[in-house]
């Protein structure tokens, strides 16, 4: 299996680059905001960067929570989508953290770069999204069978 990679060593890895990565942005979002920058439209300048981190993260704590407090059991996935995934959302968040470093530097309105930035960050979160949400959400065939085994079960 020199291949693969166990399922919760790579969420692990994944949810310290989200929380890590994301930790600047939100700071210099918060700063700015405490320092005027976005006024009157503070609830405007959030309400563009809350959709693009949060939810994603709360995707990651809920799913770790769940495993947390359920029964372990080794999972593995190959290490070459493990790579994409993690690539991906190097790419994202590196992308959110300029256009949020270079946005004091434009000659234009902020929330004009914010509006301009949607067209490469949005179909960019669409495709980390879909493929985190896979590797967070992803049943193995044995608990597949388990859950429908007792879903069965319960019902008799």
């Amino acid at each position: 299996m020199a291949n693969t990679i166990v399922l919760e060593k790579i969420r692990m890895k994944l949810a310290k680059i989200w929380f890590i990565g994301t930790a600047l942005p939100f700071f210099l979002m918060t700063i700015q905001s405490v320092l005027g920058k976005y006024e009157p439209k503070t609830q405007e300048a959030w309400s563009w960067f809350i959709p693009l981190v949060f939810p994603t993260l709360t995707l990651m704590v809920s799913v770790m929570g769940v495993d947390a407090v359920g029964q372990y059991r080794r999972k593995v996935i190959r290490i070459g989508f493990a790579n994409i995934v993690v690539w991906l959302s190097f790419a994202y968040i590196g992308a959110l953290t300029i256009v949020i470093l270079l946005e004091p530097l434009s000659a234009q309105d902020p929330f004009k770069v914010f509006s301009i930035s949607n067209f490469f960050l949005g179909p960019l979160q669409g495709v980390v999204v879909a493929a985190l949400g896979y590797l967070f959400t992803h049943a193995t065939k044995e608990n597949e069978r388990k859950t429908v085994g007792v879903m069965d079960s319960e019902t008799d």
